[in-house]
C-alpha cells in the first residue's frame, strides 16, 4: 500500500489551478464582464493615407527591392511628425505654386559623396580584385 501526500495548496489555490487564472484576472473578470470580448483598440494608430498605401503596394507588387529602398522610392518615414510635416508642407509648396523637384530627398544624385564613395568603390574593386589582408585594401584605397 502506497502513501499519498496530501496537497500543500489550499481550497483557494486548487480552484485557481482548475481555472488557470491569477486571481487578479478572476476579479477584473467579475468586475468589467462587459468588456471581456469586446474588441480593443489596435494601439496606436497607423502614419500612412489610403493613398500612400496603394503607392506602396504598387511599388513593392513589381519589384524585388528593399524596404529602405521602398521608403525612399516613395518618399515616406515612418516619424508621425515628420508625415504631419511632410504633408503640410507639400500642401503649402502647392498652394503657393511652386514646382517640386521630380526626384526624392535621399537621391544619390544629390549626395556628391555618396557619388565619391561610388567611384572610388569601383576603381578599387576593378577587374573583380580580392584583397587577402586589411593592409592591402587600405593600400587600393590610397592608391586609387
Amino acid at each position: 500500500m502506497t502513501m499519498v501526500r496530501a496537497s500543500t495548496l489550499s481550497i483557494h489555490e486548487r480552484r485557481q489551478n482548475v481555472v488557470k487564472c491569477s486571481r487578479k484576472a478572476i476579479i477584473n473578470f467579475l468586475r468589467h464582464q462587459e468588456e471581456y470580448g469586446a474588441k480593443k483598440s489596435s494601439g496606436r494608430p497607423g502614419n500612412l493615407n489610403d493613398l500612400e498605401k496603394r503607392e506602396i503596394l504598387r511599388t513593392t507588387s513589381s519589384s524585388t527591392i528593399s524596404i529602405n529602398e521602398i521608403r525612399r522610392t516613395c518618399d515616406i518615414d515612418a516619424s508621425k511628425t515628420t508625415m504631419k510635416f511632410r504633408r503640410s508642407t507639400k500642401t503649402w509648396l502647392e498652394d503657393s505654386d511652386v514646382e517640386i523637384l521630380g526626384w526624392y530627398s535621399c537621391s544619390s544624385d544629390l549626395n556628391p559623396m555618396e557619388n565619391l564613395w561610388t567611384i572610388l568603390v569601383y576603381w578599387i574593386y576593378a577587374d573583380s580584385r580580392q584583397f587577402e589582408t586589411a593592409k592591402d585594401l587600405q593600400f587600393a584605397i590610397c592608391k586609387a
